[in-house]
């Protein structure tokens, strides 16, 4: 596994992730790649993935004939799958600091993918343009985001905004997320972090 401090090329990193995106696409309704790799960055320590998934609706019945929709997650089934396969290129990530990694949740996994750590999100059509801005970071424009969202009156919780009234602020594209808090649009590699956008600024 890459070592924390470690980071790939980013024409490897690109390579990987765009293996990989298009290996899990048949189980999403749309997968793309996020975090430093969108940013075009020239050294990556990780690989990053927003989807959202496909599901897979059935109809049981409970002991007294009550119907029940339940859906299952295609992209989940397809990464235990993979995961269960000997020989696999992809991995369950291990152990974090002696916790188990995110596996079990419904909205993160990390994985292993030729040994490069990955962290797969998901979102929903309505909250797509705040995840995929918030995974794309750096983390610390993300953080400013949230910040934002809430000296604006909004909540962000559970990857919903909310209002004041606790009602979602439907949110499908990136634009219209960076629109909530009035922030102009800026493209993925122009979203520095706070050091280097310092830097900039000095230069």
């Amino acid at each position: 596994m890459t070592s924390p401090s470690e980071r790939i090329p980013l024409a490897r990193a690109r390579e990987l992730a765009e293996d990989l995106r298009d290996r899990l696409s048949m189980a999403c309704d749309r997968i793309v790649i996020a975090g430093s790799i969108r940013r075009g960055r020239e050294t990556v320590k990780d690989i990053e993935l927003l989807a959202i998934p496909l599901q897979r609706r059935e109809v049981t019945r409970d002991l007294f004939g009550k119907e029940e929709e339940v859906f299952h997650c295609r992209l989940w089934r397809l990464l235990d799958l993979a995961v269960a396969k000997p020989g696999s290129a992809l991995k369950k990530h291990p152990p974090i600091n002696g916790r188990a990694a995110p596996w079990n949740g419904k909205k993160q996994r990390k994985l292993l993918w030729h040994d490069v750590p990955v962290d797969l999100f998901t979102a929903t059509p309505s909250t797509w343009g705040s995840q995929l801005l918030i995974r794309t970071g750096p983390s610390d424009f993300s953080t400013r985001y949230v910040s934002l969202l809430k000296r604006e009156g909004f909540r962000h919780a559970g990857g919903l905004i909310l209002d004041g009234d606790g009602r979602q602020v439907e949110v499908y594209t990136e634009r219209e997320a960076f629109a909530v808090i009035g922030w102009h649009w800026r493209q993925p590699s122009e979203r520095l972090s706070d050091a280097a956008r310092e830097v900039a600024c000095a230069v």
